[in-house]
């Protein structure tokens, strides 16, 4: 009896197993649908960025809590929440990470986020805002920037100045919280 149920334990594994590297293969149709193939030369295209100043600042500040995924938000930007399912979804998400990884797609994320008064991207942030380049960014213009991706409406420096002041100090005692130690 104790071997029946092995058997069957070991042949449901095997069977989910298969699914799973099925689910995630190329062989998968759903990789194939346009917006899917749009989305991945869109990844591949932030290869060329140069974000990783601000990504590093980011992946620092948000290292001990849990941050929601920069791949499902990727995902708005093509279908906006029109998966047909949670296995769906799931399958897309786990594919993008395999394939990109995070930071790639917070890179995505960074350069088609909207940073309120109609500016889209991190470059026309950078310009709107702050009247430099992503490279010319000081210590708190980046942070002013990683505050401004969890909530720009929120964390606007033109709105709500104080709010991102605060928040700047929060991060920058974060940041330098090792160098004190």
């Amino acid at each position: 009896m104790l071997k029946k149920i092995f058997k069957i334990i070991v042949f449901i594994a095997t069977i989910l197993v298969a699914l799973y590297i099925y689910l995630l293969s190329d062989y998968n149709p759903m990789f194939k649908k346009d917006d899917y193939v749009y989305l991945t030369k869109s990844l591949d295209n932030t290869k060329a960025e140069d974000l990783e100043p601000i990504i590093a600042l980011y992946n620092k500040i948000h290292e001990n809590e849990s941050k929601g995924c920069s791949c499902e938000a990727v995902l708005k930007l093509v279908n906006s929440y029109n998966y047909g399912s949670l296995l769906k979804k799931a399958v897309y998400i786990s594919k993008i990470k395999k394939e990109y990884g995070e930071d790639t797609c917070l890179k995505l994320e960074l350069l088609n986020y909207d940073f309120c008064f109609r500016t889209i991207g991190i470059h026309n942030a950078c310009q709107f805002y702050f009247h430099k380049t992503v490279g010319e960014l000081n210590e708190k213009e980046k942070l002013t920037i990683v505050a401004m991706i969890s909530n720009s409406a929120l964390f606007n420096p033109i709105k709500n100045k104080k709010r991102v002041e605060n928040k700047i100090l929060m991060y920058q005692k974060i940041l330098h919280q090792d160098k004190r130690k």
